[in-house]
């Protein structure tokens, strides 16, 4: 069967089988595969089904992916607050197993509210809604931006391993080719290579500094780093534990620490999922 001819149902399935081979990869310790699988469900899809929830289903696609990711960052630090919460019914709220376990409830209860909204009048074509502009338009130069934040990474990892730049050297200068290219082109390519292409070059130039060396740079970012293992060593967010403006704030106390037992990462946080959103 076709995605244009996918119902509500398929498409809520579609989501609980992600979620639970996503929970299979975290629970079992898979390299990579919990690390892409976690960050890309936990980041994107609570936010989509509250999009659901709300019936904004007919935003562009590039509104609805920056949209999503926004309401899950804030689904993740609001579930994390309300589990805080139980202290001291459980006595490590913000440790592996109360973590998964309420993400798993809250995300289907998300899906069974949207499945109820929107069980009238689904179309998975406003759902996937991305509009590419015609069989005329270029489709190369909007792949192409994709092996920015992938030379970043490899760059900056033979790098800190190796000291050697040249990957990074290239990348810094295919950035402007590219750029010149995308203007020179610009009557024979989609509107949607412009927002693709400035978000792959800032991820790259971002990734490049922000993977820098194997700890977390000198400056706020170590505070952070601080802070939230005060709530890791703690297994819970203590206010008054720490008298730093840093240990009021959700995103360096309990969104860290939700990453690090989703991910199984720690430093990385900073260095590289914080660096994503950033961009």
């Amino acid at each position: 069967m076709s995605l244009r001819h996918w119902t509500l149902k398929k498409y809520i399935l579609i989501i609980f089988l992600f979620l639970l081979v996503t929970d299979a990869a975290i629970f079992f310790n898979i390299p990579f595969i919990r690390q892409t699988f976690g960050f890309l469900f936990f980041t994107i899809i609570p936010g989509l089904l509250i999009l659901h929830i709300f019936r904004l289903n007919k935003l562009t696609f590039i509104k609805k992916f920056v949209v999503s990711v926004g309401l899950s960052v804030a689904f993740l630090m609001l579930s994390g607050l309300l589990l805080n919460c139980v202290y001291p019914v459980v006595a490590k709220p913000l440790s592996f197993y109360p973590i998964l376990l309420v993400l798993n409830i809250f995300t289907l209860l998300l899906a069974l509210f949207a499945y109820l909204r929107n069980k009238r009048d689904f179309s998975i074509n406003e759902v996937i809604n991305i509009k590419y502009g015609g069989e005329n338009r270029l489709l190369s130069p909007l792949l192409f931006a994709i092996i920015f934040p992938l030379m970043s990474i490899l760059g900056t990892h033979l790098m800190n391993i190796k000291g050697n730049n040249t990957i990074l050297i290239t990348m810094l200068c295919l950035i402007p080719v590219y750029i010149i290219i995308i203007v020179v082109l610009k009557d024979r390519i989609s509107e949607a290579t412009y927002p693709i292409a400035l978000l792959s070059i800032g991820m790259a130039l971002i990734l490049m500094y922000g993977l820098r060396g194997n700890n977390v740079l000198i400056g706020d970012v170590s505070i952070e780093t601080y802070t939230y293992h005060l709530v890791l060593a703690a297994g819970r967010w203590i206010p008054s534990g720490f008298y730093d403006n840093y240990n009021a704030c959700l995103p360096v106390t309990i969104l860290p620490t939700i990453y690090h037992y989703v991910l199984n990462m720690d430093i990385y946080i900073y260095k590289l999922i914080y660096q994503l959103f950033q961009d």
